[in-house]
């Protein structure tokens, strides 16, 4: 918790934001018997990007709900490893499940520009051919 002795009110109503956002960001950690853990998610505002934040987010998800206990229970060392490589997986799955998605939006983008291209370059080769036939016939 952040304490300021300032009579300021900005500095006051500063200072319960910091210690609002700090409740919050200990209310969001990991406990556990013998340690705490804070994931802090920076994203990114490049669409591009995306799947970074997203795959952060669902290993959040997981990885809470391992640590919680909502998800099965973890008998064993072995176990634990296997069951952390399994969300981490599932993490880099949905990332790039989320990654082909992007590239097949993009493709078919790229489709249509072709098809539009193609389509503009048959008509002008249309009215070329038109053009030479008028040239060619005798007047």
């Amino acid at each position: 918790m952040v304490n300021f002795t300032s009579k300021d009110t900005a500095t006051k109503m500063h200072t319960a934001k910091i210690n609002q956002g700090n409740i919050a960001l200990k209310r969001d950690s990991f406990e556990d018997t013998k340690s705490k853990i804070l994931m802090i998610l920076c994203e990114s505002p490049d669409p591009k990007e995306l799947h970074k934040p997203i795959s952060t987010l669902e290993y959040d998800a997981k990885a809470k709900g391992i640590v919680h206990g909502t998800q099965t229970p973890v008998k064993d060392k072995a176990r634990g490893e296997d069951s952390f490589s399994a969300v981490m997986l599932g993490s880099r799955i949905a990332a790039m499940d989320q990654f082909i998605m992007k590239l097949q939006m993009e493709n078919k983008l790229n489709e249509r520009e072709h098809n539009e291209a193609h389509k503009k370059l048959l008509e002008r080769e249309e009215e070329i051919l038109c053009l030479n036939l008028e040239q060619c016939q005798p007047q």
